[in-house]
């Protein structure tokens, strides 16, 4: 193909891989996020990545999210119980800034997931974790709140996070 007709095929392609991921699928949020920088210009190698998704996605197609006890990483959970999952990596070599993501459980299935560039450029890790952490906790009080409005019986809400200064920093 060339050049332009690539681009518009590479934007198609990522645009669709967006669209699956917000809804379905967050196990390609990560990868779909990083081909999203290369909306402008893609070259060969961006496009080969995104045909690479596809590809996964295809030997995926059977796998999906469900609710309920049986093999989940989250067997811990109690009835009701919010669990949120957060993390950042520190500085992108592109642009100096780092990417979140996080994702949130209720009833032992994903119901909120998102992986995006942060706005700020970060200091440290610690910073850039607690950045993340406190988008995943503003995300968290929203979905308690909405299902508070619903009249849904919900029980603790839980945030998790690996960055050890960040989780003191968060105590305070």
């Amino acid at each position: 193909k060339t050049g332009n007709s690539r681009a518009t095929t590479y934007r198609s392609i990522v645009g669709g891989l967006l669209w699956v991921a917000r809804c379905t699928r967050p196990d390609i949020m990560f990868a779909v996020s990083q081909l999203c920088k290369y909306l402008n210009n893609p070259s060969k190698r961006h496009y080969d990545r995104a045909i690479r998704v596809l590809t996964y996605l295809n030997g995926t197609k059977d796998i999906g999210v469900t609710y309920g006890i049986r093999n989940h990483p989250c067997m811990y959970m109690e009835r009701n119980e919010m669990i949120v999952y957060t993390d950042a990596s520190f500085d992108d070599q592109e642009n100096s800034k780092s990417t979140s993501g996080n994702i949130t459980y209720l009833n032992y299935g994903p119901i909120a997931w998102s992986c995006q560039t942060q706005t700020d450029v970060a200091q440290s890790s610690c910073e850039s974790e607690y950045i993340g952490l406190s988008k995943a906790s503003n995300e968290a009080v929203f979905h308690s709140e909405l299902l508070t409005d619903i009249g849904f019986r919900q029980g603790t809400v839980r945030i998790n996070i690996d960055n050890t200064a960040a989780i003191e920093l968060g105590k305070t």
